[in-house]
């Protein structure tokens, strides 16, 4: 709120800290009743597999649901070989289980389907912790919205969306461009054209306004090549071939150039596509120019928080309330 144009949703883990959110809501919106209407947060249920629910996490989605009068969602992120099998198969059997489980408990409550709504992981059984990432976790969570179309009818397009776009790295580089290239990759083969996670690190804990501009190129591209291409009498340019053709390589020179070229050629922002004897005189690289780039940002970009020094004010005393009593 103190830092955007407008709240943002989040995630509830307990009910203690729900109150919160509505009386920060009550100050943004001028009024209790407005603040619960506009509350974003979702009534979840957070699901430990095999199938175990713990009471906090009842008591926070149901309470809030009380607030918003919607529906339940739910949240199984089931870690492969530790709460499932290891194999794919087995723990896809396992993971279908506790769905179906799950959408029983939405239809009891709520008369609704919650649909395919897990999030598997792997386990690196090297470095002993989850996987949020790597070819493993987008391989079982690909094959599970293949389930997904088979029991809800969804149309299959790879990994979660979310999921696409994050990276285990903890800091911008190599790593952290290549993981999200490749998620993103797959989803956008599979169709998917809406991303999450821009700017995060560290699987989402971390945000940064660096990776963030390395997103937004990346973003970029794939936007470009997303767009295809006419056909047409004009586009041809049949007797611009007929006319330019028999006289060499000379369509630079030509009025359909012109008005065409920014239409067919992408102009990336911090790419480097020179030869190599040019790039010499100027050697740069993608992440030097990107940190350039957020560091411009940070300087310049304004705050488009809309709320008034008194609210203000009164949102940070909430949060140093919040944090005193809830850290007791």
């Amino acid at each position: 709120m103190l830092n955007s144009d407008k709240p943002y949703r989040v995630s509830v883990y307990s009910p203690e800290v729900l109150d919160y959110f509505v009386e920060a809501n009550t100050i943004y919106y001028g009024s209790k009743e407005k603040g619960i209407e506009n509350l974003l947060l979702p009534a979840k249920v957070w699901v430990n597999t095999p199938f175990m629910i713990s009471r906090e996490s009842i008591e926070a989605a149901m309470k809030l649901r009380s607030f918003t009068k919607k529906p339940l969602s739910y949240s199984p992120m089931p870690v492969c070989g530790i709460a499932t099998p290891v194999t794919y198969d087995g723990a896809l059997a396992l993971i279908t289980a506790e769905v179906m489980g799950v959408n029983a408990i939405s239809l009891a409550i709520d008369n609704t389907l919650a649909g395919w709504c897990t999030g598997p992981l792997s386990f690196d059984m090297k470095s002993a912790i989850h996987n949020q990432w790597g070819p493993e976790t987008l391989t079982i969570a690909t094959a599970g919205h293949q389930i997904a179309s088979y029991l809800f009818g969804n149309t299959s397009k790879g990994a979660a969306v979310g999921d696409l776009f994050y990276t285990a790295a903890k800091k911008p580089g190599v790593q952290s461009v290549m993981e999200k290239s490749f998620g993103i990759g797959l989803g956008f083969m599979c169709g998917v054209r809406s991303f999450g996670a821009l700017g995060t690190l560290a699987f989402a804990d971390v945000g940064s306004i660096l990776q963030l501009v390395l997103d937004m190129e990346l973003i970029s591209a794939l936007k470009e090549f997303a767009k295809g291409f006419e056909v047409s009498e004009e586009t041809l340019g049949e007797e611009v071939i007929k006319k330019i053709a028999p006289k060499g390589a000379y369509f630079l020179d030509t009025e359909h150039t012109v008005k065409y070229f920014r239409s067919y050629q992408w102009f990336p922002k911090l790419m480097d596509r020179q030869v190599p004897d040019a790039w010499i005189k100027n050697p740069t690289d993608m992440l030097e120019n990107a940190q350039k780039k957020a560091l411009h940002l940070v300087k310049t970009a304004p705050n488009k928080c809309p709320l008034d020094e008194k609210k203000k004010k009164e949102l940070l005393k909430l949060l140093q309330l919040a944090d005193k009593k809830l850290g007791e």
